[in-house]
């Protein structure tokens, strides 16, 4: 991407739209695949009601939950729990040096601080009934760009092993 095609912010957007609808990915993770482009229509819309949110916030959990089950399969748990899993696997993994180790642990730590806030747009009902603001346009956008990014950064940071 070049600078004149717009702002860091438009040209991160571009990148993810353009993992979001390459063949590759749909290929490795197809439910993941399907859920990100279910909640990025939907985020798309011009509707902010409470369903619309539940479902974005569903379609997120369900594409990271999806991910690590491709990347590590069944192993470690939970599907409902991908952040412990993730964390389980690395640790299993003996051969990963201190560098590597240290970034894996990363994105096991950025999916469990995404899937809470997946969750949170999930539940937004339960949310609200607790005197929980309303998740705004931008939580509801950021939610979905770092899942995915996270969905991407996860398959690749695992590819091969």
């Amino acid at each position: 991407l070049h600078l004149e095609e717009g702002t860091a912010v438009a040209q991160t957007e571009s990148a993810v739209r353009e993992m979001l609808n390459s063949a590759q990915f749909a290929e490795e993770h197809p439910g993941a695949a399907h859920h990100l482009a279910e909640a990025f229509a939907l985020l798309w819309q011009d509707r902010r009601d409470e369903q619309v949110i539940s479902t974005i916030g569903d379609h997120l959990r369900k594409a990271l939950m999806d991910t690590v089950n491709d990347l590590i399969g069944a192993e470690g748990g939970s599907a409902e729990q991908p952040a412990k899993r993730l964390t389980t696997w690395i640790d299993g993994q003996a051969k990963l040096h201190g560098r590597e180790r240290q970034v894996l642990e990363g994105l096991a730590a950025l999916a469990a601080a995404v899937l809470r806030l997946d969750h949170r747009l999930n539940h937004v009902r339960d949310e609200l009934d607790h005197d929980e603001p309303p998740p705004s346009f931008g939580e509801i956008r950021r939610a979905a760009f770092v899942t995915a990014m996270t969905c991407y950064e996860l398959s690749q940071a695992l590819v091969g092993r």
